[in-house]
Formats: structure tokens, sequence, C-alpha cells
């Protein structure tokens, strides 16, 4: 029976299938003291906003503006507010009038440039939780992301790294993105990526996998990595 399941674990992980889209969109907003804040249209649900945020299913329960927030001295912080309406958060955080709402991008942020050529994963040996035998075995011969030639957006975006259509890019910050991969709009099985360019010829990042297995522990494999340019 565990054999059956891994190897059903393993065909959803290797197979992409069409990413449910929900016309219950919540909304996005950057803002920066004494600036405002600007709304993005962008292409996430709650559920997977909460499930890339770790906010453990309140946001998706609760709602609420999704806000990430720049003080006065750079500090960065991202929560759901509920109090305000957009216009309302926008007024709160020093701007002036409606916000502006803009087609979402990998360029909300000022970011590092990575170079284009050869570039190298090196990954660290999968941390597993509560999965069956022989899941991290296997995960390892999964190659979701793959050294070799890389050809960089300018300015930069990540989608090179993991080109799938079904994975969906946020900028969190500038030089930091989140990614999260599902099959279905179901959260049984999840993936989140994080990255981080650290310069023109180097990023690091974790992969984090999530399996749902009904009447069992979930299963949870965090797998850390680095990209180097050759």
């Amino acid at each position: 029976m565990k054999k059956n399941l891994l190897v059903a674990l393993l065909t959803l992980i290797t197979t992409f299938g069409t990413f449910a889209q929900s016309n219950d969109k919540p909304k996005v907003a950057f803002c920066q003291l004494p600036k405002g804040c600007v709304f993005y249209d962008h292409p996430f649900t709650y559920k997977q906003l909460d499930l890339m945020f770790d906010y453990l299913g309140t946001y998706e329960n609760k709602k609420g503006i999704l806000a990430f927030v720049t003080n006065v001295i750079g500090e960065r912080m991202n929560y759901p507010d509920r109090k305000r309406s957009p216009k309302e958060l926008h007024e709160y955080f020093g701007g002036k009038g409606e916000p502006l709402v803009v087609p979402w991008s990998m360029s909300i942020h000022q970011n590092i440039q990575p170079e284009d050529g050869k570039w190298t994963i090196a990954s660290e040996k999968p941390q597993v939780g509560n999965c069956p035998k022989g899941v991290e075995t296997q995960l390892e011969k999964v190659k979701m992301l793959e050294s070799g030639d890389k050809t960089f957006d300018k300015p930069f975006s990540p989608v090179a790294l993991l080109p799938a259509k079904e994975a969906k890019w946020f900028p969190v910050e500038p030089n930091v993105y989140k990614c999260i991969l599902q099959l279905t709009d179901s959260d049984v099985i999840t993936t989140i990526y994080d990255v981080k360019v650290i310069s023109p010829e180097s990023m690091s990042g974790t992969m984090n996998y999530t399996f749902k297995i009904p009447n069992l522990p979930t299963c949870r494999i965090k797998i850390n990595f680095k990209y180097t340019k050759n």
C-alpha cells in the first residue's frame, strides 16, 4: 500500500496539471511610508497566498488586503489588513486620493540582475518529516531545478529558474522571491520555493514540499539549494 502511495505521490510531483484559478481574488498592496500604497492585479487566490506566506488558514478564512509595508527606515513586513478599504490603507501610509492599480510584474522592486550563462545547482540533503519510507530517495531523482545555461529576462525575473507554466512567482522584496506550484486548487500537494539573489553570480533558496495524506500525518520535505554561475 505504501509503495502504491509513493508511486502516486511522485507521479503527481513530476506531472504538471491544470493550475486552477479562483474568481475570489484578494487585494495585494505594496505600501511605503510616507508615500502610500500601490495595488497590483496579481494571479493569486486567497488559499495560494495563505500557503505561500504561512498564515495557517487565517488569511483564506478571514480575508483582508495583503499589505507589504516598508517603513521610513527601510524595515519590511507583511500582514492582512482587515480594518481598511484600499483608499483608507493608502491614506494610512501617507498617500493622497485613490491608490494606483497596476499590472503584476516581477519588477516591482529594484533588483540585482543575475548574469546569463552556465549555472550549477547544489542541493543539500532533504529534511524529511512524517513521510512514507522511500520518498526522500525518490525525491532526490526529481529534477525540479536543474543546472545548465540560463538566459534571464532583463529586468530580472526568476521564471527561468522554474519555467513550468503552473509556477506562480511573487516578488516579496528586493532580490527575494516566492513561488507556489500546485497541481489543482486543493492543497493536498503543494510546493513552495523561496529564492534570494545574492549577487550577479549567486542565488540561494529552499524548496518546501507538503503532502497531505489521508489518515496520516502531513508529510513535509525541505531542500536547501544554491545556484552558482560557472
